[in-house]
This record gives C-alpha cells, structure tokens and sequence, in this order.
C-alpha cells in the first residue's frame, strides 16, 4: 500500500472497475518530480488483472522522434492494424514506420488510433499507462488525446502521468506532496524504526513531503541540509559526484541515449575509450540497473543529473559517439546535432532528411523541429531561409500558427528569392486567414500570387477568394476567382484546376450565379476524386470541405 495516497488509489481502482464494466475513463496525474507519479502507475498496472496493459513512457532525449510514443504503446497490437479500414491503416501504419510513410492528416492518425484501441478492448478491458507525458512526442500524445476525447462506451482505462504545466486537458489530480504524518512513516519505513526527535521536522521542511527525496534523504544528518538546494535531483547529483571519472561519464553517455540499448552505449563507449564495465560503480550506487541488453535509470532525475554532471565539451563529445554508434539515421542526426559546435552543412542536411522523414509520416511537429535546429546549423542565408520556410509549413500543418509565422518572419528577412518570398507570403496569408484577418490575408495573398509560377498564383487566388468569403466582401470575391481562373495555363496541373475550380464556383454562387457556380464546383469534386495525390494533400482536404457548404 502506498503510504498518504487513499484517495489517489480509489480514483484509480473506481476507473479500472468502470472500464472492465464497459465504460470508458481517462486519469492524468499531474505533479513535480519525485512527488509519486510512477508509484501510482505501477499500482495501477499491478491491479489490472485480466485487462490488455499497453505502456509507453516519455524520454526528455526522444521528445523531437515522430511517433516514438505511439509506436511504443501500440506494439502488442500491431497485428490488428490491418483489420482497419484502409486509409486508417495506411496512415497508422506510415506514422509508426511499418511500411512507406503517406503524408495524410494528422487526425487520420488519431482516429486510426481510436479505431484500433476500441478493437482492442472488443476483446478484453485495456488499460492505456503513459509515464512522463511531458517527453512524449507531441505527434504520439495528439493522437492518443484525440482517441482519448472520443471514447465512452469501450471498455478502455488510459492513466498518464506528467509534469505540470502540460497542456492536457482531461480530468486530473494535482498530485503534492505527503503531509507530515505520512512523510514521517515513508521516513520510519526508510530507516527500519523510528527517528531522533525533531529529524523528521527537519526533513518534511527540506522535501515539502516529496516522497523520492524523503527516501534519498532518509540517512542524511538534517544538520547537514541546505534550503532550498536540497532536492532530489541534488540528491541525485551528490552521489554521481562520489563515483569514478569513467563511471560518471559513462553514465552521462547513458542518459544521452534515449533507449538504453547496451548495444549502443557499448560502442559509443569505445569511441569514448570506456568501457561498460565501468558502469558497475553507478550500478551498486543504485543509479542504474542493468537487465539482458537494457540499461535503465533509476528514476528520470536520476537521468537529468547524470547528464548535467558532465561538462558541455563532454555531452557534445557524448552526443558525437552515439552518433557514430546509433544504426537510427533520425537519432544519428538529432546526436550530431548535439555535438556541434557552431554551423555544420553536413548536420544540417541530415537533420533536413529527419524533417522529410517525419512529415511523409505525418508527424508534422517533429517535421518543424528538425527543420528548424537544421536552418540553425546552417551557415548560408538562403539555404537557411529555405529550411526556415519548411519548418513554418510543417508547423503550421501541425497546428502552431504562433511557431508558423515567427518562423516566416525569420525566413522573409533572409532571402531575395522571388519564388520563396511568394511561398512565404503564401503560408503568411493562411495565417491571417485562420486567424481571423480575412482581408489582411486577402490582400497578402494577391500581392504573392503577382510574383508566383502560373499553378501557384492559381491557388493563391483562390485563397483571396476564400477570404473574401469569410469577410464576406462579394465584389472582391469574384475579382479574385475570376484571375484564378484566368491564371490557368494549357500545361496546368489537377492542383490547380481544383483550386481555380473551387474559386470561380463558389464565388459565382455567392453572387447569384447558382447554376454556372455548381457546375465548376460538380468539376472540382471530379478532380478532386481522380487525383490519389490531391486526397492525400492537407491543403486541398480544408479547400475540399467548402464546395458542399
């Protein structure tokens, strides 16, 4: 039984009774390091007798990996995916690397995940567990949010654990820490009896109740603690100080490696001159454990310390030998990232190559951060302008308007090139669009359709319209529809025909053109379904939405 959490575990035993009766239940735990997040877990997943457990757990190193997360928690049930309807099944499983990615919308993903955990728990009650929240993916936690939102009656538990300030929002417990009473009997249990007068006071005072830092700091003298500094990550940190040189850098290089696959560490320890040996110090310590071909950390705290025990010259030299050593060409790249020291071409496009990677995927929030740390190596203007215009079009995709436009602000102050100014103004104009200044977006969009290639200037054009729509502003409406269309050349592309189409229809019905209006919108509708590759592009879905309104 876990000292001071009755209620914490009857919330969790209520919700794990509700999913085996059929009814569907989501928990977050939210609280600071230490304070209890991963005991509440476990309990939850020792007490889910006869119910499906899938687990995942964040690691802060593997937060930028698309679909890391997801592909973690959904592996026992891999064999299901096919029983998906096919898109859903095509999408999920280019999402999680199982087959070729296909760019596709990132909700596909996240009801592609809703379809399969219901089948899951068609056969058995499911309990979802996700630890350290905060350090999962943002591509993984939307789609298993978007799932999460939508379920209710399926016999489904999910329970994730994070940080605060996670923007999650579910039912949650603000989990502190213990009140004394329960502090001092986590303290008696620590030291096999009872305590000196006045330590436990003195201890409660150091940790607020913080139940990790009252174990590590059950045996220290409290003459000898320090407010505020004593906390566990410090408690961490002193005994990595007391190890070996090897044994603490290689401890660092652990907690550089997100997976704890010894293979790795083992040869990027040989570039390092270590061997794995040398961990045995850290392993007595209790810092580490060590199971068949895994290394894990005792707590993530533990993890943070052992990184921050090292120097900067040492991480990036850490950084450089998993780089050499790690077989992933995404990890390869994000480790090189790490060891650079200034602007490096080669870094950068292999960071550019991860960004492709992750956006054929549909993992559109990974796709921006590795364009952007790419553009950040990147010692030439335009080519780092480019990598800037990527990582705003992956971030806006994935739905950071805010991150999209400072990133186009950047790349509009680096490059001359006619034809990325007009891409750029083009994105610009989107965001005004969605953010609500239709008629800024408007007049962005004409000014960028002046300077673009004949398809692009097309569906520039047909944005204007769009925005016109919105505003509604009829008579500039149908100006911009009208150039679209005019845009179009013998050589135009289905892309543009849908666009122009869309246009002229939609503004030729506002106008009183029904008729006229509903044929090219019937057009567009068979362009649209002719073409594999227009199905597949997230701009044409939102522009498809509108010849049915």
């Amino acid at each position: 039984m876990l000292i001071g959490r009755g209620s914490e575990l009857a919330r969790i035993g209520q919700l794990l009774a509700e999913a085996r009766l059929g009814t569907s239940g989501v928990l977050v735990i939210a609280g600071e390091p230490g304070v209890g997040k991963t005991a509440l877990l476990r309990h939850a997943v020792e007490e889910a007798r006869g119910m499906t457990v899938l687990q995942a757990k964040g690691v802060e190193s593997e937060a930028e990996l698309p679909f890391a997360g997801l592909y973690a928690l959904l592996r026992p049930a891999f064999d299901r995916l096919d029983a998906l309807p096919p898109r859903q099944a095509a999408a999920l499983k280019g999402a999680l690397g199982l087959s070729p990615g296909v760019e596709s919308d990132r909700f596909l993903i996240g009801a592609a995940t809703l379809s399969l955990l219901a089948s899951l728990a068609e056969h058995a009650p499911v309990l979802l567990v996700i630890d350290d929240a905060q350090w999962i993916d943002e591509s993984s936690l939307s789609a298993v949010l978007f799932a999460a939102r939508r379920l209710f009656a399926d016999a489904l538990a999910l329970v994730i654990a994070t940080r605060p300030g996670t923007a999650i929002e579910l039912p949650t417990i603000d989990l502190r820490g213990l009140d004394p009473a329960s502090a001092a009997l986590v303290l008696e249990r620590q030291a096999g009896g009872p305590l000196a007068p006045g330590t436990a006071e003195r201890i409660y005072e150091a940790t607020l109740g913080n139940p990790l830092a009252l174990v590590e700091l059950a045996g220290t003298d409290p003459a000898e603690l320090t407010l505020p500094e004593t906390t566990a990550e410090h408690a961490f940190a002193s005994r990595i100080a007391k190890l070996p040189d090897a044994a603490r850098r290689l401890l660092a290089l652990a907690a550089a490696e997100d997976l704890g696959e010894l293979a790795v560490l083992d040869r990027a320890a040989a570039h390092l001159g270590l061997e794995l040996g040398d961990l045995a110090p850290a392993e007595r310590a209790g810092l580490v454990s060590v199971d068949v071909d895994r290394l894990g950390f005792c707590h993530p705290l533990a993890r943070s310390a052992a990184y921050r025990s090292t120097s900067s010259d040492e991480r990036r030299a850490a950084h450089g030998a998993l780089a050499s050593a790690d077989p992933d060409p995404d990890r390869q790249a994000w480790h090189a990232a790490g060891a650079a020291l200034g602007p490096d071409d080669e870094t950068a496009q292999a960071l550019e190559d991860a960004g492709r990677r992750a956006r054929s995927r549909g993992a559109y929030t990974a796709a921006a951060s590795s364009f952007e740390r790419a553009a950040r190596l990147t010692p030439d203007d335009a080519e780092r302008a480019r990598r800037l215009y990527a990582a705003a079009d992956a971030a806006w995709l994935a739905g950071h308007t805010e991150r999209a436009q400072q990133r186009l602000e950047e790349a509009l102050e680096l490059t001359d090139d006619p034809a990325l100014r007009s891409e750029i103004d083009q994105l610009r104009g989107h965001a005004e669009l969605r953010a609500g200044r239709v008629m800024v977006a408007h007049d962005i969009l004409l000014d960028a359709a002046e300077q673009a290639e004949p398809d692009s200037a097309v569906v520039m054009l047909a944005e204007a319209t769009e925005a016109c729509l919105l505003a509604p502003e009829p008579g500039p409406m149908l100006r911009a529809a009208r150039r679209a269309w005019e845009a179009q050349t013998p050589l135009s592309g289905d892309r543009a025909r849908f666009f122009a189409a869309v246009a002229l229809g939609m503004a030729l019905t506002y106008t009183g053109s029904g008729e006229e209006g509903a044929e090219l919108l019937h057009e567009a509708n068979k362009v649209l379904e002719r073409s594999d590759a227009l199905k597949a592009d997230p701009h044409v879905l939102t522009a498809a939405a509108l010849p049915p309104l």
